[in-house]
């Protein structure tokens, strides 16, 4: 009787733990994007919303290696300046109508500029007069996307959700595309409210109004400590300092090199960041580049202070709804005094310099480190091999006007109900594998 009843169990437990179709996930998030095209997301963050509706031509895994999405399989040439991909068949848009050949070459000329794309029977074939060594990192992006851009300018995607109810900075409903080539997924519907404050967050989480929700590194502890589901992914943000070019008061290079010297890390990360993270003097996360421990984040209060004295006062702007970068730079404003630099908060067009947090959305560092340089709006470097890499972010970082303070992972709180959640990783969400427990 005992083995015929551990067999009920085994069997209960087993039924209970199978993934069910049905139910809506509701997420919220700091980020407002305004626009759902790929190419128009304005930050990082955003730019993982729009890979919900859109697929890419290849995916990057968590082991950095290239698997089909919309191309079957792909060769390219011993230059690899030209590379051939077999389109999938039978991959139908969010309309109903197939997806062609032509219109994945027509989204790849505007997502690839510098490139030829063109259509070959069932292929799609990129080339260009320079290597393209980390084409398939680049075709992963979210900017890669393939779109199909009608001519009422309306946007057709052929990704595992279709989008339903759209308020551009504030949410998304997006509805289980039925005809989805890689199986329908679990959820019916997911909403996505965008611009709500970590705080909000939290009181729509502990009220049941929130599936899932970013979480700052005190709030994952307690929660943690709760027994709750939390999530921390690959150590993919970048905390950094960003000196705003135009103000006067950091112009001199003595001034950001106090600054940047006088912030001591170590108790930022011990206490404000529960040890969630490591401390930064790269760009770049090691886990990405290997070469991160090169660049050094040690305190120099002394040369701080030699460097700094008489230098005007400083003004450090940041998001206010993100209250753990709020907590930073009140640390490093105390930091700054240690070492005779007047240095106070400030918000808006005050801001000298600001906390700025930006999440890695590619396993291409080449493509991480341009992304981050669209987003502080400076150049884009060549890096073409790791050397050449490595100098740009060298060449990025001398002078101070941006000076990394670490690398964190992404955090979230999910509820009981949420299973297999992996959201962000380091690339993009999979909230297509989420399904919901039925309710008790």
């Amino acid at each position: 009787m005992r083995r015929i009843a551990l067999l009920f169990i085994a069997a209960a437990s087993a039924a209970h733990a199978r993934p069910r179709y049905g139910g809506s996930l509701v997420v919220e998030m700091r980020a407002a994007p305004r626009a759902l095209d790929p190419l128009a997301a304005e930050t990082l963050d955003a730019q993982r919303v729009p890979m919900l509706l859109f697929d890419r031509m290849v995916e990057i895994d968590e082991a950095g290696a290239a698997k089909p999405g919309l191309a079957l399989s792909w060769t390219s040439d011993a230059g690899r300046r030209r590379w051939q991909f077999a389109a999938r068949p039978g991959v139908r848009t969010h309309d109903g109508n197939p997806l062609t050949v032509g219109q994945i070459a027509a989204s790849l000329t505007v997502s690839l500029p510098g490139r030829t794309v063109t259509a070959a029977g069932d292929s799609v074939v990129v080339q260009s007069a320079r290597p393209m060594p980390a084409l398939l990192e680049e075709l992963a992006h979210a900017r890669a996307s393939i779109v199909v851009r009608l001519a009422n300018g309306t946007l057709q995607g052929s990704g595992p959700f279709r989008a339903v109810e759209w308020e551009p900075s504030r949410k998304l409903v997006a509805a289980a595309f039925d005809g989805y080539w890689g199986g329908r997924p679990f959820l019916d519907s997911v909403e996505i409210r965008f611009g709500v404050p970590l705080r909000d967050q939290l009181a729509d989480f502990e009220a049941g109004k929130a599936d899932a929700i970013e979480a700052t590194p005190a709030e994952f502890r307690r929660q943690e400590l709760r027994g709750r589901r939390v999530w921390a992914g690959a150590m993919a943000d970048l905390i950094a300092l960003v000196h705003l070019r135009g103000r006067p008061a950091v112009q001199d290079p003595r001034t950001r090199q106090a600054l940047a010297l006088s912030v001591d890390r170590g108790p930022i990360l011990s206490v404000l960041l529960q040890k969630q993270g490591e401390a930064a003097g790269s760009l770049l996360p090691s886990w990405l580049t290997g070469y991160g421990f090169v660049f050094s984040s040690q305190r120099d209060l002394a040369k701080a202070r030699e460097t700094g004295a008489g230098q005007p006062a400083v003004a450090i702007g940041h998001d206010p709804a993100d209250w753990v970068l709020q907590s930073i730079a009140e640390r490093i404003a105390l930091n700054a005094r240690e070492a005779g630099l007047p240095v106070k908060l400030a918000t808006g067009a005050e801001a000298d310099a600001i906390l700025v947090r930006m999440g890695a959305t590619s396993a291409s560092a080449a493509r991480t480190l341009a992304d981050y340089c669209r987003v502080l709006q400076t150049q884009t470097p060549e890096a073409s091999s790791p050397d050449a890499l490595y100098a740009a972010e060298r060449r990025l970082l001398d002078g101070y006007w941006i000076v990394p303070l670490f690398h964190t992972p992404p955090l979230w709180a999910v509820q009981p109900r949420v299973r297999n959640w992996v959201p962000a990783g380091r690339v993009h969400w999979r909230i297509e594998e989420v399904w919901l427990e039925a309710a008790r």
